[in-house]
């Protein structure tokens, strides 16, 4: 029969089992899901699970979140039905990490009608606690095949299983979560030694499944795995990690391989690619073909994700006046954040009413949908108040609290046109690296504080509205200043050189302002920074000598801040096999809780879910409150009005902060 040669393998990543179990509503989302992917695995009487990584949330696991999947696992996995293929590599090999090193179908002391192999994501990292996950738990109980793991992180060595079911031969490689600078280094070095088979290797089809960033974050250029660093021998790659669902695998022609990525099973952020159709896939496959069915998840709670950009309404733009002259003379205007937020009201209305199509009319799938209205401004008196919003869908939504993400538009300066985004001038930056390969062909050398001057004096030029090419500016910090913190962080190790700079550099903007009393509006603002900025050019030195002096007076009175010192007082090399995980996870253990700290004091930080799905700028609520309370305290000596013009000119330069080009955060996803 054809049926005897032909490997069924359904296939699922992200689980994250426990995601938000504290939730009175959403607390039972990842266990509903997962049940009905081990329903769906027994209904289309499939060889085997395949698991991408993450199944679990948590490192460690809650004891009610072990004892459900492990209830889940037994009731769905064990029983009398035979497996119909053979495993024929070498047990001892596949899983000697584990204590139990074979696979589980074969124990004698185990009845396993339906083997689950998986791998581990970053989230269910085996790098701590003695180098043990909550995998090497479930693998000790027999209930899953646990592969892909790596002791030595100097050198990989990849070996295959191999399994036969009649005349399909497969070989499955398995690839743990690393950290993407790490593995990236390790395959460009060719230090990971994937072992294919090398006896009739056209005969077997080759899966690989692994568990990294599949597009570029941040601004390392290591900080994901390109697809071709990955070995030439493979048919097809099946990448966990990334949580949107792309049921279509893509073909890589320069590979030669097939790259299917099944996304998460439940969101766990409320970005726009979590809001995509959850699926798992049925791989069929025979010989050297592959048949990918995708299966819509049915349990899975409806998210609509909708964005809205208030640039594209006319009637909801800030006014000149404070009153409607006319008829109305007497009346006040309505404020502008009440028709925003009355607006908001009725786009999220009609998104509680489109989650009700997504309804999948199974008995166990959530009726309260996740929400997430991305709401675009121009102007700060368009922000509202999205908790009083959340109050009145307390019992509509899931996430009544979350349900709003305010984020700031950004638009060029210098034509400011509706709708249209400032875009990075990469021309500039090319032509600021070349520059700067030149002078270290000369110098022998070169330093990133020449890259930096290069590109805004040298290569950093951009067009303006008739096309001609200007020079970049900055409009409250200044280039020379940049140069100097910039120095001291790289010299000197001086890690709040940059933070302490912009302080300075805003404040005794505000000073000046306050000292030429510049009206409140935003034109006569940016006319006196523009006098005050060629001010400063004229007397570069000057300017330069007063916030060297600044950085030291602040650099003593805080006292000792580099790297070295806060990492023991010493530097540690990634790739020293003498300095292991935990010892590497402790150290940015103590940057965060630092990091937490600044943040208390007023300072913006850079928040990056472990999905690298969202990104926000938060600040701690009670350092505003200080910051506020230091304003009122310097502002006492002045009259009323002048403390009403100071607070207008806070507010602006506060949010000119995301004006600054190289300061600013990336989109959310």
């Amino acid at each position: 029969m054809e049926e005897e040669n032909i490997f069924d393998i359904l296939v699922a990543t992200d689980i994250h089992l426990g995601y938000a179990e504290k939730d009175g509503v959403r607390g039972e989302d990842s266990f509903v899901t997962f049940e009905e992917i081990l329903e769906i695995a027994k209904e289309k009487n499939v060889d085997m699970i395949l698991l991408g990584g993450d199944l679990f949330h948590d490192n460690k696991p809650s004891q009610r979140c072990l004892l459900k999947c492990i209830s889940l696992l037994r009731r769905y996995c064990m029983g009398d039905k035979p497996v119909s293929f053979k495993f024929v590599s070498d047990q001892s090999a596949n899983f000697k990490h584990c204590d139990f090193p074979n696979v589980n179908y074969e124990d004698p002391n185990l009845n396993i009608s339906l083997p689950v192999f998986t791998i581990h994501g970053n989230h269910d990292d085996p790098s701590v606690n003695w180098h043990v996950s909550s995998m090497h738990l479930l693998s000790a109980t027999g209930l899953v095949n646990y592969f892909g793991w790596h002791g030595n992180l100097q050198k990989l060595d990849i070996t295959p299983l191999l399994m036969c079911k009649g005349s399909t031969k497969l070989a499955l490689y398995g690839f743990g979560s690393i950290k993407d600078e790490r593995l990236s280094r390790l395959l460009e070095k060719n230090k990971v030694q994937v072992y294919c088979h090398g006896e009739s290797p056209d005969e077997w089809y080759n899966i690989m499944v692994l568990h990294q960033n599949h597009v570029i974050r941040g601004t390392s250029r290591n900080s994901f795995i390109p697809e071709t660093l990955l070995p030439h021998c493979m048919d097809f790659i099946i990448w966990g990690h990334e949580h949107e669902c792309i049921p279509v695998p893509q073909l890589n022609p320069a590979m030669d391989f097939y790259v299917l990525q099944p996304g998460s099973s439940v969101a766990t952020s409320l970005s726009e690619g979590e809001s995509m159709e959850k699926n798992v896939f049925h791989l069929q496959v025979k010989g050297k073909e592959i048949k990918v069915n995708p299966i819509p998840l049915k349990t899975v709670r409806p998210f609509v994700f909708e964005t809205i950009s208030l640039s594209d309404y006319d009637s909801l733009q800030p006014c000149t006046g404070k009153y409607n002259f006319g008829r109305s003379s007497l009346y006040k205007e309505v404020p502008l954040s009440k028709k925003v937020e009355d607006m908001v009201k009725e786009k999220i209305d009609s998104m509680i009413l489109k989650s009700v199509s997504l309804r999948s009319g199974h008995g166990k799938q959530p009726t309260k949908p996740l929400i997430r209205l991305r709401l675009e401004y121009n102007h700060q008196e368009q922000m509202i108040n999205p908790v009083r919003i959340g109050n009145f869908y307390m019992e509509e939504v899931a996430n009544p609290s979350d349900m709003i993400l305010q984020k700031k538009e950004v638009t060029r300066r210098d034509k400011k046109v509706k709708g249209e985004k400032e875009k990075l001038d990469e021309d500039a930056l090319m032509q600021a690296a070349e520059q700067a390969r030149e002078l270290q062909d000369q110098l022998g050398e070169i330093r990133v504080e020449t890259v930096i001057e290069q590109y805004f004096q040298g290569g950093g030029k951009m067009l303006n509205e008739s096309g001609e090419r200007q020079e970049r500016e900055l409009e409250v910090l200044s280039v020379r200043g940049l140069l100097e913190s910039v120095t001291r962080y790289v010299d000197k190790q001086e890690t709040e050189s940059v933070a302490e700079l912009i302080k300075y550099q805003i404040n005794k903007t505000l000073e000046h302002l306050k000292e030429e009393n510049t009206p409140g509006d935003e034109g006569a603002v940016n006319e006196e920074l523009e006098r005050f900025k060629l001010r400063r050019q004229k007397d570069k030195d000057k300017e330069e000598r007063e916030l060297a002096s600044h950085l030291d007076a602040n650099k003593k009175r805080k006292g000792p801040t580099s790297r070295g010192a806060r990492n023991g007082g010493g530097n540690f090399d990634l790739d020293d096999p003498d300095v292991n995980n935990t010892t590497r996870r402790g150290v940015a253990g103590r940057s965060r809780a630092r990091g937490r700290g600044a943040r208390g004091r007023g300072t913006a930080e850079r928040m990056e879910d472990d999905d690298d799905m969202e990104v926000t700028l938060t600040k701690n609520p009670a350092a505003r409150g200080r910051g506020r309370a230091r304003r009122r305290t310097a502002a006492t000596a002045t009259s009323r009005n002048s403390g009403s013009r100071d607070q207008t000119l806070n507010t602006y330069l506060s949010s000119s902060r995301s004006k600054i080009d190289w300061i600013s955060d990336s989109d959310e996803s």
